[in-house]
Formats: structure tokens, C-alpha cells, sequence
């Protein structure tokens, strides 16, 4: 038989820091909290230069850490909680955590000096540089920064914590990141299984969009099994979409019966 359980997680879009204000964020319900930093206070340089670039540089190395989720984690402390900059951060080590957990991790990349910002590349192609500038700090803390020259706020959204329910297994998104290299929507979401263990079909989930267009997943990562108890990071790629659909995941427990979690983005 099949089960259907359907949540709708609301999201905020955090949007770059605008010329005349904090942080715009927005929501399609309820606010939830969100930590904003002040404009005015962003774009003051901080009196101590060299401990702001202390911070850059270690955020910077903290991106790089492809192969170390927990040493990207680590660099959330250098961000702003709630601002860009931290949930750009959170968002990449959601991404490696799905490739670890599904046995496939990402190489360590390196980060390099190059003009007022950095790149970070993967050593064995140099074809795969990203470029990270335009970096702003408020109290210490990294707030913002652009990628490949262009910010990355509006391009974001997270979730609040709700999680969708079936059958004891359960599904919270995370974060996306609609990628301006045209890649796709990348969202993120944690699994977490209850007394027994579930099949999961990563490799056919889908995204229906809010006008009824269904697109099927490009790329997935994360585990196929999932052992009772346990949890893991998935990362699904849908292209030509927009955060506000649904992605709809196929699980099976062990006597075969099919859960579909449905998780709304937007």
C-alpha cells in the first residue's frame, strides 16, 4: 500500500544586501526568524584589516574543504549566523556530506590569492576554478561575498526545521541554491529513518513545479540504504526549475512497502 505524507516547508530567499537597508528576506508564510545583519554596519570595513583577513582566509579554506563536511561546518564560525555568507557555507557542506554518505565524496579542492578575491579549484582541473570576492564583514564576521561575481543571496533558500512524516521515516529540507553557472536547482535534505531500515530512490525522485511541470532529478547524492536509526544528507539537481515545487522521494521499508515523502521548497 501506498503511503503519502505532504508537508509544506516554508523557506526565506535571502536576498544580497541591498543599497538602502538589511537584508531583504521574504517568505510565502509565516515569517520565521531569521538573523539579519545591518547594511550600514556590513559595508564598514572593521578597524583591525589584518584580523578581517584572517577571517576571509579561513572562511575561504573552510569552502575548499570539499572532502570534510566537518571542517567546512567548522567555517560557519567565521559567518554570521543567518546571513549569506553562512548559509552559502552550510549549503556546500550540505553537498559534501551527501557525497560522503553516499560513499562518493568530493575531492579536497585548493583555495588561491588571485586579485582582491580568491579562487578555489579542483587541482586536477583547472577548468573547475570558481572565483569568490567581494567580501563584507560586520563585528568580525563574514556577512556577504559574490561567486564568480555575483551574489548569491537571491539564489538561496532554507528551511525552518519542519520535517515531513512517514511510516516512521522522516525528510526536512534544508537549503538550495538555484546555481548561476545554470547547473540547476541543488536542494538539500536530511533523512532520517526510524526503527527499520528503508531503500531510498534517490535516482528517481522528482520536482513538480507550482504550474504542474514534473522534471525529473539529473544528479542525486547520498545513500541508496539507510540502516534503522540512522540518518544521512541527500543532494538532488533538478534543472530549468525554481525554488516553490515539490519534490516527491521514494522509499521502501522491508517488507517492500512504498513511502513517497513529498517536500515542498517553496
Amino acid at each position: 500500500m501506498r503511503k503519502i505524507a505532504i508537508i509544506s516547508v516554508w523557506f526565506a530567499t535571502l536576498a544580497g544586501l541591498a543599497s538602502c537597508g538589511g537584508p531583504d528576506v521574504t517568505t510565502n508564510a509565516t515569517p520565521q526568524p531569521v538573523t539579519t545583519v545591518d547594511q550600514d554596519q556590513s559595508t564598514t570595513p572593521d578597524d583591525d584589516s589584518s584580523g578581517t583577513d584572517e577571517v576571509v582566509r579561513s572562511y575561504v579554506d573552510a569552502l575548499a574543504a570539499t572532502d570534510d563536511p566537518e571542517a567546512m561546518r567548522d567555517g560557519l564560525r567565521y559567518a554570521a549566523e543567518g546571513s549569506v555568507a553562512y548559509v552559502y557555507l552550510e549549503h556546500r557542506a550540505n553537498l559534501a556530506d551527501a557525497a560522503l554518505d553516499g560513499g562518493s565524496p568530493f575531492p579536497a579542492y585548493r583555495a588561491t590569492a588571485s586579485g582582491d578575491g580568491f579562487e578555489i579549484c579542483d587541482p586536477s582541473d583547472r577548468a573547475s576554478c570558481g572565483t569568490f570576492a567581494g567580501f563584507q564583514t560586520a563585528d568580525g564576521k563574514l556577512t556577504d561575498l559574490t561567486v564568480d561575481g555575483d551574489r548569491p543571496g537571491p539564489l538561496l533558500t532554507t528551511g525552518n526545521g519542519d520535517k515531513v512524516t512517514a511510516n516512521g521515516l522522516n525528510a526536512e529540507f534544508l537549503t538550495a541554491y538555484d546555481a548561476i553557472a545554470g547547473s540547476g536547482l541543488w536542494v538539500t535534505i536530511r533523512i532520517t529513518s526510524g526503527p527499520e531500515s528503508v531503500e531510498l530512490d534517490i535516482y528517481s525522485a522528482t520536482y513538480r513545479a507550482p504550474d504542474g511541470r514534473q522534471r525529473q532529478v539529473t544528479d542525486a547524492y547520498g545513500p541508496y540504504e539507510l540502516g534503522a536509526d540512522s540518518n544521512a544528507m541527500v543532494a538532488l539537481v533538478f534543472a530549468g526549475v525554481q525554488p516553490g515545487g515539490t519534490v516527491s522521494l521514494t522509499a521502501w521499508d522491508q517488507d517492500y512497502n512504498e513511502d513517497e515523502l513529498r517536500i515542498r521548497v517553496g
